[in-house]
């Protein structure tokens, strides 16, 4: 046969997929039969140094060793076949007879619907790869295992899964806390990727020993999915994550983060573009940080309804959130930092939810969240200023005033008093007249762009009558003898008269705006001489 070529049409059948060209070898390596790419059993004369060697390119098709999409087919040993074909040795690339050649490490898993009863092993170096949502592996009823595929060690070193690489693929099974991959006690997944999956079970990925440098991205959950990802470890990187529809029983975060084992910090945690919408236990946290030295989470998106009250939980850990909105997310779907936590958010925006922005988060008296900008569309609250908190705001769009600090509640700034910030709601009409009371109901509404800024301004109209536009500010103790000022841009058309008004005074000299002059600026400074409630506009 040496030197022969010749072409199979099917494995079982003509057209099934598992048919190619092989070609005859009396020569080099092994002749030991693998069901798929070495032939043996059908060699003339039956010698035992030769063998039909299948021509490949640059992967192995399950249906080459005897898979079949048909799900009352058990596929296992023949998908299990073509992954132990190039099963690497020594814990490097796969080797004939001690020599490293470069065969193909990608087992590739054609449309189609394949039932497994035990779990698949997959080694270092090696691909198993589908055709996106169209390749299904499948638990069968009768399956034997906690994982559909176990994340191996080579043989040496034994406790290392390296550069392992699942892709593409949909994994389906009905049977209770089914996880799609998982490594084995005292095995580590080092340098590994898993994208492009569409999962169809109760558990996700488990890496409870240690896992580094896996990127997990492109991962839609549609099914009764309880928990993503179950990981310790350092400096891996999961982004564009979707759990949609489906329900969610446990109380078991969708992705749990924890220390290593014996305590020690995990690091270098990078989450981006996470979506949770589907429908779950009442009192579950979907995204639970412990015991992270540096975890970093940008353009979360959760919206569900919680009990429990929280989105995200860092438990002993320092946690970076970047451009944090809560949306749609239920109101009590709050933030939570204890034991010795720091959650840093670059900026906080509640988009018009009828919240405080403070009620959003819970933080223990060893812990503390720092906010950079804080944003509410009508403008934020202000409050007196307790030093002594632990939640933090540093720069603050402004609105209404609190007379009394707010438990818990702190802005990270050195005066005691509110200084530099402005006390109006809605001070520049965007919102056209919400926050503004007037003592005479205007003949003229309108808001237009501005002349002098970007947005809009405030064209208000009267005919034969005077009116105060105002808003009431409370003045506490605090605040007694401290200057408050007052300005504004105005331009008056067919006469009449505007004045700045403080503290229920009107300074008539020289704040004013005169008719037919365009536009004028205003100011005037003010001192409460006592606490109270006072009209400013």
């Amino acid at each position: 046969i040496a030197n022969m070529t010749v072409r199979v049409d099917g494995y079982y059948t003509k057209g099934d997929g598992g048919g190619g060209e092989f070609w005859g070898n009396t020569t080099s390596g092994t002749h030991t039969d693998n069901g798929g790419t070495i032939i043996t059993s059908n060699v003339i004369g039956g010698n035992a140094s030769s063998s039909w060697r299948r021509i490949v390119d640059d992967s192995l098709n399950i249906r080459w060793f005897g898979a079949k999409s048909n799900l009352s087919f058990d596929s296992t040993t023949y998908i299990q076949a073509a992954i132990d074909s190039v099963k690497p040795e020594n814990g490097g690339f796969p080797t004939i007879a001690g020599t490293i050649v470069t065969v193909p490490r990608q087992i590739y898993v054609p449309s189609g619907s394949y039932a497994i009863t035990a779990p698949l092993k997959l080694y270092s170096f090696q691909t198993l790869k589908g055709d996106n949502e169209s390749s299904y592996i499948v638990t069968d009823s009768s399956f034997s295992g906690t994982e559909m595929v176990t994340l191996s060690a080579s043989a040496t070193p034994t406790e290392r899964c390296f550069g392992a690489v699942i892709e593409s693929l949909t994994f389906k099974s009905t049977i209770s806390n089914m996880q799609v991959a998982r490594t084995p006690n005292n095995v580590m997944c080092l340098n590994s990727t898993f994208r492009n999956l569409w999962l169809l079970t109760e558990r996700g990925f488990n890496f409870d020993f240690y896992a580094q440098n896996v990127l997990m991205e492109h991962i839609y959950s549609k099914g009764n999915l309880d928990q993503m990802l179950f990981l310790v470890g350092n400096s891996n990187v999961i982004k564009d994550i979707m759990v949609d529809s489906g329900t969610s029983a446990t109380t078991d975060p969708i992705i749990h983060v924890t220390a290593q084992p014996g305590g020690s910090p995990t690091s270098d945690l990078i989450m981006d573009h996470i979506i949770i919408e589907h429908t779950m236990n009442a009192t579950k946290t979907p995204i639970v940080i412990e015991g992270s030295n540096g975890a970093y989470l940008s353009n979360y998106w959760c919206e569900t309804a919680l009990d429990n009250g929280y989105i995200l939980e860092a438990n002993n850990s320092t946690v970076v959130l970047k451009d944090w909105m809560p949306g749609r997310v239920s109101t009590r779907g709050m933030i939570k930092a204890n034991n010795k936590s720091i959650i840093m958010i670059d900026r906080f925006s509640t988009d018009a939810a009828t919240t405080a922005w403070w009620n959003w988060f819970d933080v223990d008296s060893t812990s503390m969240i720092d906010i950079g900008y804080v944003a509410e569309r009508y403008g934020a609250e202000q409050y007196l200023l307790d030093l002594s908190k632990n939640l933090r705001a540093r720069t603050f769009y402004p609105s209404t005033q609190q007379t009394s600090p707010i438990a818990n509640v702190s802005m990270q700034s050195s005066p005691r008093y509110i200084n530099g910030q402005n006390l109006f709601v809605n001070p520049s009409f965007e919102a056209g007249s919400y926050g503004w009371t007037f003592s005479a109901t205007p003949s003229v509404a309108n808001f237009i762009d501005s002349d002098v800024n970007t947005g809009l301004m405030a064209e208000y109209g009267w005919s034969g009558t005077s009116c105060q536009i105002y808003q009431n500010i409370v003045v506490s103790a605090n605040n007694v003898g401290k200057p408050i000022t007052v300005s504004g841009m105005a331009k008056l058309v067919n006469g009449g008269t505007m004045y700045v008004m403080g503290a229920s005074i009107y300074n008539t000299s020289p704040f004013r705006a005169a008719a037919n002059t365009g536009w004028n600026l205003m100011t005037a400074t003010f001192y409460p001489t006592q606490p109270g409630t006072y009209g400013f506009g």
